[in-house]
């Protein structure tokens, strides 16, 4: 798989192996700006550009890291803070 940046259109290429390879395992280390980039290396500004695109789009979008101890591993579930208004009938 190719990605391409909008903003300086350098190409990017993924092994599938390595998507496939669970990592941000370990519980004790909280997947801030520091562990992403240790583990994302150069496609880290990928994620910053993707995670802020979502963010302008969708603002009523919650970003939160949660470890799952059933996976072994964090995820980052993105949840919409719409309340709903209840149905009259």
């Amino acid at each position: 798989m190719i990605l391409t940046s909008r903003r300086n259109s350098k190409k990017i290429s993924f092994d599938q192996k390595t998507m496939n390879k669970p990592l941000l395992n370990k519980q004790d280390e909280y997947p801030d700006d520091i562990v992403l980039e240790k583990y994302m290396g150069g496609t880290k500004p990928y994620w910053d550009e993707i995670t802020s695109w979502v963010a302008a789009q969708f603002p009523s979008m919650a970003f939160e890291w949660r470890y799952y101890n059933d996976g072994k591993a964090y995820t980052l579930p993105m949840t919409a803070n719409i309340r709903q208004k209840p149905i009259e009938g």
